[in-house]
């Protein structure tokens, strides 16, 4: 609501007609479903009008001069704003629930203020101000109000758009500050206590075995996630919760960071929201449970959006190097920003960065840029099978695992333009969007050629966390009643129902639920590692000799094995046997093997002939091993004995030499 005062009733109280005319229009721009109705007496209607068709808006409207008082106080009790000049319809107000902003210029807002709560003031205080009272019976000399001149649209509308904000912040789906931390807090809580129940993953045994061979850089990753979990194993010891704990800290500075970056970019709020979905969202729940280097790459990712430390980024994960394009598309961008390209600072953050990252590029230099060739080289030329499958597994995977933000994020596309034009908004748009658009772009078109795991686009989605709130914010402003029914709707109901499932699989994951399968990604490994344990034992004294167990998938049996079986047994993967096994490959083995037993244990049976390559003798019975957690079957493994080791590069070893047993 406006009230203009148009007639030449104290001219001198009056707001500039061009003022009132910004004003509406800029907020109807920024507000799709806003509807700006000017008020008055009868005597004011044509002046009304002119100022309608002078603001040129369909949502621009006069009721001077058509409305009783009676009626008047219905509306106001309707309205959410009311931007007056210091006259009666500011008091009226005052009985109803609508936000009144008064602007006062020749008399003083100390004397005249609507008594009310929701009453905001403008006064520039002037040194001949007040000049209109009682006592001079509302006469004045003077000839040019800039008491009132000097009230800045800018001002105002600021003001507005708060009041105005704040109301539909009033509703009951709306969530207080204080609410938004306490969910924040236990969803941590939540995430604490599944980390020292949960049995490590073999990824994560597979990492944790980075740490047991410390080295400047690693086949398949740099070097931080070795350090994190030696520094949490050496303050809590060889147990789940050793291995997790630095990835737990790094979370919650990450969560902390998040908030910090809301609230430096856009408002408190915005950084409340966003350490809260960044605790609920699958993706980052999950992999902010377990310990693997996207852990340490999330947060050196928020620490160089915040401070620079692109090098320790570079320690982490080799995506880190996304922040380099990020970087420079929003300095060329952005026209404040665009000096920074001509200056040293940047180039000298580069240089300290390579530095930092200098181990990483020794490894690959000492081990023929093994690790350059296997994460880029490789992935990159490989051919594709069928791209559009592999596209569209990459889309539906990222809707699982972004839910519900994701899909909310498209049904608010159309907000975006909108929210992206405001002027006072743009960088902060631009800031968001540009961390994440060159990561997320490279894997939806790398998807066509080759699989994308579903934890390649963690950092792509940081930046969009912090523009979450905002975006939703001006969806609700600019969107039907019914579309921003069906989101709000849509939102709430995974808010409640995460929470609810992660508690159930956390259950399901240490206990397990009779009736449903146990998911081998975390179940049944400990038990895996305590039956090999006891095969590999009875093997010892049915041969008289020390066994060493062997894996034969990829990599994550012989990692788990190294985790969970017994310390006084050797471990290794397939990579003595002539295959690959990722970092095995380079962990040269502490004994000599030639001439030792093994166990050799895999998810299928495995294939005889190629183990015969390699050992003296191999027995014809595989062995199938069933897991057992409570009485239940988890799952079955394969084991077969090996006799007697032989290195590719020696003599073979004569039967005559080995004991052999059953």
């Amino acid at each position: 609501m406006l009230n203009p005062n148009c007639s030449d009733l104290l001219p001198l109280r009056r707001w500039p007609v061009e003022s009132y005319v910004e004003l509406a229009r800029r907020l109807t721009a920024r507000y799709l479903r806003l509807h700006v109705a000017l008020t008055g007496q009868p005597s004011e209607a044509q002046g009304a009008a002119a100022l309608v068709q002078e603001i040129g808006s369909e949502r621009c409207f006069s009721l001077t001069g058509q409305t009783t008082l009676r009626q008047l106080l219905v509306i106001f009790g309707l309205a959410d704003v009311l931007v007056t000049n210091d006259s009666g319809p500011a008091h009226f107000a005052a009985l109803t629930p609508i936000e009144v902003v008064t602007l006062f210029g020749p008399e003083t807002p100390q004397l005249y203020q609507a008594r009310t709560p929701r009453s905001h003031v403008f006064w520039e205080g002037l040194a001949c101000s007040p000049c209109v009272s009682p006592l001079n019976q509302k006469q004045s000399f003077c000839q040019n109000n800039l008491c009132m001149q000097r009230i800045e649209v800018d001002a105002v509308f600021d003001k507005v758009c708060e009041v105005y904000e704040a109301r539909f912040n009033e509703d009951t789906t709306r969530m207080s500050d204080r609410r938004l931390i306490r969910a924040t807090a236990l969803l941590f809580c939540l995430r604490f206590l599944a980390a020292s129940l949960i049995d490590l993953a073999p990824q994560e045994t597979y990492y944790w075995n980075y740490a047991q061979h410390p080295a400047l850089s690693y086949f398949d990753h740099p070097p931080m996630i070795a350090w994190v979990i030696s520094a949490g194993q050496f303050l809590l010891g060889k147990n789940a919760l050793g291995v997790r704990l630095g990835g737990l800290l790094l979370t919650l500075l990450s969560t902390w960071l998040l908030y910090t970056l809301g609230r430096f970019w856009f408002n408190r709020r915005a950084g409340l929201w966003a350490a809260l979905l960044f605790q609920l969202i699958p993706l980052y729940f999950v992999y902010g449970l377990l310990i693997t280097p996207d852990v340490p790459l999330i947060f050196f990712w928020l620490l160089t959006l915040y401070l620079v430390s692109l090098g320790l980024a570079l320690l982490s994960k080799y995506p880190a190097i996304f922040l380099v394009p990020s970087t420079l598309l929003w300095l060329t961008l952005d026209r404040c920003h665009r000096q920074w390209l001509i200056r040293k600072e940047p180039y000298l953050a580069l240089l300290i960065a390579a530095l930092f990252f200098t181990p990483v590029i020794l490894w690959n230099v000492e081990h023929d840029w093994a690790s350059f060739g296997f994460q880029v080289s490789d992935r990159l030329h490989r051919a594709p099978s069928h791209p559009l499958k592999s596209l569209g597994e990459f889309l539906l995977t990222q809707l699982g695992v972004t839910s519900p933000i994701l899909l909310a994020g498209l049904l608010m596309l159309p907000a975006l333009p909108v929210s992206y034009a405001l002027s006072d908004w743009r960088l902060r748009w631009r800031f968001c969007f540009l961390f994440s658009i060159p990561i997320l772009a490279f894997m939806l078109l790398f998807s066509i050629r080759s699989g994308v795991k579903a934890n390649w686009t963690l950092p792509g989605y940081l930046s969009l966390l912090v523009a979450a709130y905002p975006c939703y914010r001006y969806f609700r402003f600019n969107s039907g009643a019914r579309k921003l029914r069906v989101v709000r709707y849509f939102l709430l109901s995974f808010f409640y129902t995460l929470p609810v499932l992660y508690v159930v699989a956390v259950y399901h994951l240490t206990l397990t639920i009779p009736g449903i399968p146990a998911h081998s990604f975390t179940t049944g490994w400990k038990e895996l590692g305590q039956a090999v344990g006891r095969e590999a034992r009875a093997f010892e004294v049915a041969g008289g000799k020390k066994v060493f167990l062997l894996g034969l998938d990829s990599h994550y049996i012989a990692a788990a094995l190294s985790f969970y079986s017994d310390d006084s047994r050797e471990v290794f993967s397939r990579n003595v046997v002539g295959k690959n096994a990722l970092a095995f490959d380079y962990w040269r083995p502490k004994i000599d093997l030639a001439g030792f037993n093994a166990l050799a244990v895999d998810g299928n049976p495995p294939e005889l002939d190629a183990l015969r390559k390699y050992f003296v003798r191999v027995d014809e019975n595989i062995k199938r091993l069933p897991v057992m957690m409570d009485g239940r079957i988890l799952g079955h493994f394969y084991v077969v004995k090996c006799f007697g080791y032989m290195r590719p590069d020696a003599r073979p070893v004569m039967v005559s030499e080995m004991i052999e047993g059953d």
